[in-house]
């Protein structure tokens, strides 16, 4: 056993980076512990229904869930449907379609469930104010990201800004076993090695010794009791700009490597025009940290946000308070009180409240306490609450729902919606559109850069369905610069340009010179969100038409347009018609 200790202190104990990382992360970890994590506890609570602060100690406990109803209406409306990607080239020698990198983003989203993902993080955004998205090259060959709870994670708390962060990381859960089964490939010589070293000298630890994860910390705030493997182990995950570090149990590193995260110049085997092989030199990629935080309110000087709870916290507590109080004004009028002259105590065991009751006291022995009821003004104190909550979140009515069943919306319309839903929706999805998502698709291509180096095929969707385009690295060279547009905002884009297309569709189909053919299949285009070979699928086709004079057959002039001779255009049945010229 002598040995063992001595060996352990010398090989792990000793290594380079784990003093180095361990002060970092304990440092980080009891900043949130003293600032942030009772607070955030509260937060959760109130968003799982559950009082923190009464104000009013009545019989009843009432809870009445506008922050649950606020939470989720808004991150139905902010999320929504796939967030739109499209990349932007940054230099002018970029000439690359862009298209291929916006097709393989999107089947990015769909295959790692990144919707889930997403969601999970803007529910914790709005609750607690923060939450983390980690991406890593992922085992199938394709980017995958991780969903971390603030609690959780662990960052460069000297700086406030995202830009000046060092270092980042993030600590799970896991067993020993899955370590030891955890494969990785070796760049040297191709083959499948283990991932993790010193996985001797790891000794599993109880749920009493480990620092509460976000996920042990809720099933003792709401079932009651923690889950208990014996053979759990705590990983920490460091990763700064030179290393990344795995340290289990915070006491044996397991992983201590080069940052994957950057690519050094290289020359890869790339494809001209003519089909030719050619060398291409791919410039590196600095070092980057794989994290993309999804914030709320954000201060230029604190790195942790604020969420929507903490504005309404006090509000919901108010609300509780003003039903329960209603709710026990309505048991003291339901279930009345009397009172019996003391001459007949000895027979109150005698006396019920209940229909048919018959008592053997004189009358005016018993008496009814007289309850005044509350009327309406608990009932307008709560939908002023209601309001002022709302009006604190941008959740108003019409964000959560209401007004919404008239049918198709106008462009109007929908950024009426938007506009009075407040200022603060707009910054919402700024907050994502600008800082989280697009931190995210530019940490996924820059993955895709470093890991992918020959062409492969892309699945994008096109007119015909599912089809496959090609990826050649030699061709995306450089940054290209994200650009997302979150569901909320797409609609009222889309709905303008409908609007837009509609309007010139009424101004162009009076000329005499337009193609109304072609019109009419752009206008399916834009307003139907029809492909093309569906639009013209419903077009009559023009048979041709033979010239009196010559006897030859000839094209027919397009409809609304007059012929050589200036004679009156040729009407083709099933087809729309201009005005005719006078």
């Amino acid at each position: 056993m002598a040995k063992q200790t001595a060996v352990k202190k010398t090989k792990i104990k000793g290594q380079e980076n784990f003093d180095k990382v361990m002060k970092r992360f304990n440092r980080s970890n009891t900043y949130v512990k003293d600032k942030y994590r009772d607070d955030w506890s509260d937060y959760t609570k109130l968003y799982y229904n559950e009082r923190v602060n009464a104000g009013y100690a009545g019989n009843s406990e009432i809870f009445m869930p506008e922050t649950f109803t606020i939470v989720q209406a808004v991150k139905a409306h902010v999320l929504g449907d796939d967030p739109k990607v499209k990349f932007m080239p940054t230099r002018a020698d970029q000439k690359a379609d862009t298209n291929v990198l916006n097709q393989m983003l999107d089947f990015i989203w769909t295959q790692d469930s990144m919707g889930l993902k997403a969601g999970l993080a803007i529910e914790d955004m709005l609750t607690i104010g923060n939450a983390y998205l980690f991406s890593f090259w992922g085992p199938d060959g394709y980017p995958t990201t991780r969903y971390v709870h603030a609690q959780d994670a662990f960052f460069d708390i000297a700086n406030g800004l995202y830009q000046d962060q060092r270092f980042c990381g993030y600590r799970y859960i896991t067993s020993k076993k899955d370590l030891e089964d955890e494969m990785i490939m070796d760049p040297e010589t191709g083959e499948m090695v283990k991932r993790y070293k010193n996985l001797e000298w790891v000794e599993s630890a109880s749920a009493e010794q480990q620092d509460k994860t976000a996920k042990a910390e809720k099933e003792e705030m709401f079932l009651g009791a923690q889950f208990k493997d014996e053979d759990t182990v705590e990983v920490i995950v460091y990763i700064d700009k030179e290393r990344m570090v795995s340290i289990a149990n915070r006491s044996v590193v397991i992983e201590d490597i080069e940052t994957p995260f950057k690519r050094d110049t290289m020359t890869i085997q790339s494809v001209d025009d003519m089909g030719n092989q050619v060398p291409v030199e791919i410039p590196a990629i600095k070092p980057f940290l794989p994290y993309a935080p999804i914030r709320n309110y954000v201060d230029g000087n604190l790195f942790y946000a604020r969420g929507d709870i903490q504005i309404i916290a006090d509000l919901q507590e108010r609300l509780n308070d003003v039903s329960t109080q209603k709710f026990d004004n309505l048991t003291y009028i339901l279930d009345r009180m009397y009172t019996l002259d003391p001459a007949y105590a000895d027979r109150v065991d005698e006396i019920q409240n209940m229909p048919g009751a018959v008592f053997t006291i004189p009358k005016g022995a018993l008496e009814e306490i007289t309850t005044t009821p509350i009327g309406n003004d608990a009932d307008k104190e709560k939908e002023d609450i209601k309001d002022a909550m709302r009006r604190a979140t941008a959740a108003d009515e019409l964000v959560q729902g209401g007004g919404q069943d008239q049918g198709m919306l106008t462009a109007t319309e929908v950024r009426a919606q938007i506009s009075q839903s407040g200022t603060r929706f707009k910054l919402k999805l700024r907050q994502l559109e600008e800082e989280g998502l697009k931190i995210w698709a530019g940490n996924i291509f820059k993955l895709i850069q470093i890991n992918v180096n020959q062409e492969i095929m892309v699945r994008t969707i096109g007119p015909e369905g599912v089809e496959w385009q090609n990826y050649n690295p030699g061709e995306y060279l450089g940054e290209y610069e994200p650009k997302v547009m979150l569901e909320a905002h797409a609609a009222a884009v889309s709905e303008e340009r409908k609007q837009e297309a509609m309007q010139f569709h009424l101004m162009a189909s009076q000329q005499p010179w337009v193609d109304q053919q072609k019109l009419f299949v752009e206008t399916a285009k834009a307003v139907f969100n029809k492909n093309e070979n569906e639009v013209k699928g419903l077009l009559v086709q023009q048979q041709p038409l033979m010239d009196p004079a010559t006897g030859e057959m000839v094209e027919p002039p397009m409809p609304g347009m007059p012929n050589e001779s200036g004679q009156e255009p040729v009407n083709v049945p099933g087809m729309p018609q201009g005005p005719q010229p006078k």
